[in-house]
């Protein structure tokens, strides 16, 4: 009897064991295929923990920030590099996002970095608890608008540069939207016209 016991007891021993096994399997694909995951996106992600220390960031924030892992990785978010991402604004939300449970997007940031100049930055964060090891982190992702500030302020440079010479222009210029709607007129027009700004656009 003692003998089958035993053997009960290793078969049960081999089964549990089969199914840790299991477990740590799928929890191994479970981090790889997050990890995998973050390094596809193509915005700088970091992880961080309750203490704001950087647990880890995607291949995107490296490359980004030409910063390293050594450099990153086990170091408070606002100690790292010049102290750039010690931004009140940013400090005060991220106080928010643990002790309140207040989510945020679309915080922009602008700041000089040592290594790549001038950054304008969109930020987004949440909180997320990991139940399995009762552990909360933060996921602050970074979208680098740099490109797209720089665009705008050559588009809104030309429109000026183009209604100061269409203003000064010798001939009668305007323009209307769609529906016909009266955008813009120039001064010789207003002059010929008798008419007034206001009256016209509604400016």
């Amino acid at each position: 009897t003692s003998k089958e016991e035993v053997e009960a007891t290793n078969e049960e021993l081999m089964t549990i064991n089969a199914e840790l096994q299991i477990r740590n399997e799928q929890l191994a694909e479970s981090y790889e295929y997050a990890e995998a995951l973050l390094d596809t996106i193509r915005e700088a992600v970091i992880v961080l923990g309750k203490d704001l220390r950087v647990k880890m960031a995607n291949k995107a924030f490296y490359l980004n920030f030409k910063v390293t892992r050594h450099e990153t990785e086990g170091h408070p978010l606002f100690e790292l590099g010049n102290r750039q991402w010690d931004v009140l604004k940013l400090r005060q939300l991220l106080d928010d996002v643990i002790n309140k449970d207040v989510n945020f997007s679309g915080l922009e940031i602008e700041h000089c970095f040592p290594n790549i100049g001038e950054k304008a930055m969109l930020l987004n964060a949440r909180k997320v608890v990991q139940k399995t090891h009762q552990e909360e982190v933060i996921l602050l992702a970074i979208e680098d608008i740099t490109e797209h500030r720089a665009a705008q302020k050559i588009m809104a440079e030309r429109e000026t540069w183009f209604r100061n010479m269409a203003d000064n222009a010798p001939v009668m210029i305007w323009m209307t939207d769609p529906d016909k709607g009266w955008i813009f007129v120039n001064s010789t027009w207003l002059h010929y016209t008798n008419a007034k700004l206001a009256d016209v656009t509604g400016a």
